[in-house]
């Protein structure tokens, strides 16, 4: 039997009155980002988006192929892609783990761990898939060893960056210190990005499916682990309860 569009609303409106916003809202980026990188995926399988791939690319360029702006802002640019670089964030990612699980907080290093590294896996592995050649209008500023569709430092920049900021922002009381972690997190995810389209090594498709996956990836993964951490503590209080007192 199909459920009526009116039927349909309302089960939704309850279980958005059920849960919280914060849980909501994981809901609504897992669904967006899934959404936006399907789509994009699919104009670039069919070939539509490279005349507006190269219209922006070649916005960023003089006439003589050279990126628009000063030498230092290319360093500058070369700076903030580093940051989403596999190394690094690799890093970043271990660092955090190793603090967490010193701090007896080990279910949360594992999730880290796991969703990093697989949420890796399934970049490169869409990567590898997909085939799409790196942008030929220029000579790229930086090295690269793999394809293009979608950008990894993006995909895993915004994974890494946004659990970052949403496992940070579970510590804090105050409203506006959780929206200032996401916030950064965000933007830092955001200038990784770009920083790949300016220095000519990403179409700009490339990168937006690279935030849409990481993005719903992040979300994805902290749906899953809210739902695994609540099961876990109420597991944990059970038993205490049915500890004999004494």
């Amino acid at each position: 039997m199909l459920i009526q569009p009116t039927q349909l609303a309302t089960r939704v409106i309850r279980w958005v009155r059920r849960h919280t916003s914060a849980t909501a809202l994981l809901f609504l980026m897992t669904g967006l980002g899934t959404w936006a990188f399907v789509a994009v995926a699919s104009e670039v399988l069919e070939g539509e988006t490279l005349g507006f791939d190269r219209t922006v690319m070649n916005w960023l360029r003089n006439a003589d192929g050279q990126a628009l702006g000063p030498a230092w802002f290319g360093e500058l640019a070369r700076d903030i892609t580093a940051l989403g670089s596999l190394g690094v964030l690799s890093g970043i990612a271990l660092t955090l783990a190793g603090f967490l699980w010193l701090d007896r907080q080990r279910h949360v290093a594992v999730f880290l761990l796991a969703s990093t590294t697989l949420g890796a896996l399934v970049s490169f592995g869409l990567k590898a898939l997909i085939a799409r050649p790196r942008p030929d209008l220029f000579e790229p500023a930086v090295a690269t060893f793999s394809k293009s569709f979608p950008s990894g430092h993006s995909a895993m920049s915004a994974l890494v960056f946004l659990t970052l900021g949403v496992l940070l922002s579970r510590l804090q009381t105050k409203f506006a210190t959780k929206v200032y972690l996401i916030a950064t997190a965000g933007f830092a995810t955001l200038m990784v990005g770009m920083s790949r389209i300016y220095l000519g090594v990403h179409w700009p498709t490339d990168v937006v499916a690279g935030w849409a996956l990481g993005s719903a990836w992040a979300a994805a993964s902290w749906l899953a682990f809210d739902r695994f951490d609540k099961r876990l503590t109420a597991k944990g209080n059970t038993k205490r309860r049915n500890q004999p007192n004494g």
